[in-house]
């Protein structure tokens, strides 16, 4: 099956594209922004600035496509593209061929200039890429056996020349794809850029599943005179291993074959050093892996996947326009299903349920704890003292983590307490998880009956590891942490998650329990235990996490501000009126719920 283009004769700047009749071609065309059909002459026909969209929708379904434009001129006319580490220079000006190029041609960032030569490519010019890639061969002997969604994945990877983004469900083995896919392109240098508490957990990967010895951990250890000579050697080597802060300390003088970005959603603000960084680093393949590719805005969307394939959405301002309501000073969203419908093309997204034979089932159990009459009148009174709703939210939200974070002088909290009898009911190890550092710490200084681990915020990443290996070793051992965990960690061989305080995010929640929900789980069941202070603003926070479920993150920005419209019908019961701009105030009495 394959599929023709000629220059059209009937429409300026068209391409006609004549084929047999074939369901699964129709179908292909009909799924392009602009088309017209001629049924007289049985002739499909697109703007020229869509032949790169069919030709990579074709790609998809092995379909054929035979350019027989009159392009001559163009694929005889030489043109190069050459990357520089500052950006990339052409020998031929600014073609428009696409909108999205005057992005490009705007920030000319050192992968943009890849971009550009593929769009000309599928144009019918004939571009040649110069760069300084030193290619060193990888050489790697895997040991394990892709279940059929990983090896799907793949396939995806593949068809778009190992050019997307894999967002997997927590736990459903990104890392492991993406070892593969550096064994299939088989050369390097790679550059593998992650959170730093996951670093060594790539190296052991590539190590014991694949039998790389040669990549190498890099970080700010290294004396800052030492760091460009210790990358250098790391390249050569062919993997380097490494995080998002070490690259913002040394200017980026290299280039590799394949970018790895690895939660990549630390990448979704072009504002930031982090994003600016990494953006120019030159790059011929970037996968980028993450199950949360949206945290608060959409717009994070549009800086994601313009790091993996710059321009894939077109200019901001075309994004703005087909997939954002602006209303003042708020933003709706409006075509969502366009937006996965587009995103298909460059995003690999598998959920749980999707693949739920293959792990671990889920069961869910919510506590909520009731408060002594002593924390009830604290807690209202400490709301009361608040000037400001924002100030009241953020009190209430650390005391409902635990009374004694605000009550001195307190033992034991009714939480605390509660979290006893919990313990007592549960089996083996058990992962508990808490926003609040001191409330970590002070959880591992009390007597639980059980061995105690802490990771947060404080724990350097030799002790992090430390902790995890002497928990994997216990046998009915607590691993406290704060979300320092959330970010990678394996530990699969846990079957119980404790929610000692709910985040404010679906995202940061799903993060938490993909911990233990992972695939090569040792159980046939994980038990998720989720704690909240009952009567409080925990009850509200954990609805707006729950609405916010369906709509796969692209909303959850608005959690605080649902949460405050919820809230304030609480203040207004303990007799505490909220004003038109967020101000407290006390009533005369309090008003009966």
């Amino acid at each position: 099956m394959y599929v023709e283009l000629y220059d059209s004769d009937t429409i300026d700047g068209w391409i006609d594209c004549p084929f047999k009749y074939d369901e699964e071609l129709v179908n292909i065309f009909r799924k392009q922004p602009k088309r017209t059909y001629d049924g007289a002459r049985r002739i499909w026909s697109i703007p020229k600035d869509g032949v790169s969209h069919l030709i990579a929708d074709c790609k998809k379904a092995s379909i054929d496509v035979i350019d027989k434009r009159g392009n001559g001129e163009k694929a005889n006319h030489n043109m190069a593209v050459t990357i520089r580490n500052d950006g990339f220079i052409t020998n031929f000006g600014e073609v428009k061929v696409r909108p999205e190029m005057s992005r490009m041609y705007y920030l000319k960032r050192p992968r943009d200039g890849y971009r550009v030569a593929e769009i000309l490519n599928a144009e019918g010019f004939k571009v040649k890429v110069k760069d300084k890639v030193k290619n060193n061969p990888i050489k790697m002997h895997p040991n394990v056996q892709l279940y059929p969604f990983q090896e799907e994945c793949m396939q995806f990877l593949r068809q778009n020349d190992y050019n997307g983004l894999v967002a997997l469900d927590i736990g459903l083995g990104k890392t492991m794809v993406s070892c593969k896919a550096i064994e299939e392109i088989g050369k390097g240098p790679v550059l593998v850029v992650a959170p730093s508490s996951l670093l060594y957990q790539w190296k052991e990967e590539i190590e014991s599943k694949f039998s790389y010895m040669n990549a190498t951990v890099v970080t700010s250890k290294i004396k800052a005179e030492d760091r460009l000579e210790a990358v250098e050697r790391a390249l050569k080597g062919g993997i380097m291993i490494t995080n998002y802060e070490f690259l913002r300390t040394i200017p980026i003088k290299f280039q590799v074959e394949l970018l790895i970005l690895d939660e990549a959603h630390r990448v979704r603000n072009w504002n930031t050093k982090t994003a600016k960084v990494i953006g120019n680093i030159p790059a011929r393949h970037v996968i980028g892996l993450t199950g949360t590719p949206i945290v608060n805005h959409l717009k994070e969307l549009y800086h994601i996947t313009d790091q993996i394939k710059p321009g894939f959405f077109g200019t901001m301002k075309s994004f703005y326009g087909k997939y954002v309501n602006k209303d003042g000073y708020k933003s709706t969203y409006k075509d969502l299903e366009g937006v996965y419908e587009r995103l298909n093309d460059l995003m690999y997204r598998k959920r749980k349920q999707d693949v739920l034979m293959q792990l671990p089932k889920r069961i869910t159990q919510t506590i909520y704890v009731q408060l002594t009459k002593q924390e009830r009148d604290f807690y209202e009174d400490m709301l009361a003292s608040q000037p400001h709703i924002l100030a009241a939210i953020s009190n209430a939200k650390v005391f409902g983590v635990s009374s004694t974070l605000r009550i001195e002088k307190l033992d034991m909290s009714s939480k605390e307490k509660e979290l006893m009898t919990v313990l007592n009911e549960l089996h083996g190890q058990i992962i508990l998880f808490c926003e609040s550092k001191t409330e970590v710490k002070r959880l591992g200084e009390m007597d639980l009956k059980r061995e105690s681990f802490v990771l947060h915020g404080d724990s350097n990443k030799e002790q992090r590891e430390t902790v995890r290996k002497k928990f994997r070793d216990s046998s009915d051992g607590i691993l406290l942490m704060t979300e320092i965990g959330t970010e990678g960690l394996n530990l699969q061989y846990a079957g119980n998650l404790i929610n000692f305080s709910i985040p404010w995010t679906y995202s940061a929640l799903e993060q938490r329990i993909g911990r233990i929900e992972r695939l090569g789980s040792d159980f046939d069941t994980v038990n998720v235990v989720n704690m909240l202070t009952d009567n409080t603003i925990d009850n509200h926070v954990s609805e707006v996490v729950a609405d916010k479920a369906h709509l796969f993150n692209m909303t959850v920005d608005g959690a605080k501000q649902e949460v405050s419209r919820k809230f304030a019908s609480d203040l207004f019961s303990m007799g505490i009126k909220v004003n038109s701009d967020g101000f407290l105030s006390r009533v005369k009495e309090k008003v009966k719920a």
